[in-house]
């Protein structure tokens, strides 16, 4: 303890600002040259390097016949105080992002049936990529909009086709929806409608059948209450075709009625994030992989 405050109380009295100038005055082994490199003039540096040969009780440079060369002590301080610089420089001026290093936490929100098949993908890829990362996955609501205005969230992902003009975003993907049904459960003629609500996809090709009643049965922002629901005498639901990638085995159990319709996936963010870097990062990184991961 003793040491430690013999030495912050050496440090006290000093301008850190200083060290900066030894960095370069060690590196160019010359007072003028130094002096030049800092736009100082030469006595002011000339007093500087006093200083220093005061701090370390050591002469730092000395004059040979070959020109000034550093001391053995003024070889360990260059050596020490070169990493040091550098990782303060990119510390405060934050010039590179790695991946690889990079720690918090990013907020996404997602609608259920992208959730179930994109989610291990996105966590194996970002594994490997930025180890360091933590994504905290929430489910596609009524208000997710607002908590991203907020800054609550990063990120939603959602094929939602309503107007947000104030909200950054890119189109991902194209996304085909349809109608579905289970084939042992459904009349045609009697149909009633399921509403997958949170997708903002509510509408239907087959809305125009007039054998349809467009009597709405059920709202529900899971997948798994829509699936267990068509099991319901004629009822129908409006999905997106890639729900057949979920794990539900769901596959051979629907049945796809009607017209297919194209509908953007969308990935909003907010600029204002305190993880800017970050999130420029995971952004490019996302409207890269999801359409790669249901497109498969």
């Amino acid at each position: 303890m003793n040491m430690i405050k013999k030495s912050f109380d050496e440090l006290a009295y000093l301008d850190l600002n200083y060290f900066p100038m030894l960095a370069v005055l060690l590196n160019e082994k010359h007072v003028s040259n130094a002096a030049t490199t800092l736009e100082i003039s030469q006595p002011a540096m000339s007093q500087l390097l006093k200083k220093f040969r005061k701090i370390f009780s050591d002469p730092l440079l000395v004059k040979t016949q070959r020109g000034m060369i550093l001391t053995n002590k003024a070889q360990e301080i260059n050596q020490t105080l070169a990493p040091i610089l550098a990782l303060m420089i990119n510390t405060i001026e934050c010039r590179q992002f790695c991946a690889l290093t990079t720690q918090g936490t990013v907020r996404l929100i997602m609608d259920d049936v992208c959730a179930r098949v994109c989610i291990v993908k996105i966590i194996t890829h970002l594994q490997l990529l930025a180890p360091k990362l933590n994504l905290q996955i929430s489910a596609l609501g009524d208000d997710s909009f607002q908590q991203l205005r907020r800054g609550q969230v990063d990120f939603v992902i959602s094929v939602h086709n309503g107007s947000f003009h104030d909200l950054n975003h890119n189109i991902i993907s194209s996304i085909a929806f349809q109608d579905a049904s289970m084939p042992h459960f459904s009349h045609d003629k009697e149909l009633k409608r399921l509403v997958y609500k949170h997708l903002g996809c509510d509408k239907s090709s087959v809305t125009t059948d007039k054998s349809l009643d467009e009597m709405t049965a059920l709202k529900s922002d899971s997948l798994g209450t829509v699936v267990n629901a068509l099991k319901t005498s004629n009822t129908l639901a409006w999905l997106p075709r890639y729900v057949t990638k979920a794990r539900d085995n769901v596959n051979t159990a629907l049945q796809w009625k009607g017209q297919i319709e194209q509908h953007p996936l969308k990935l909003f963010w907010n600029d204002d994030s305190e993880h800017s870097e970050v999130n420029k990062w995971l952004r490019n990184e996302l409207t890269l992989l999801l359409p790669k991961i249901l497109q498969d």
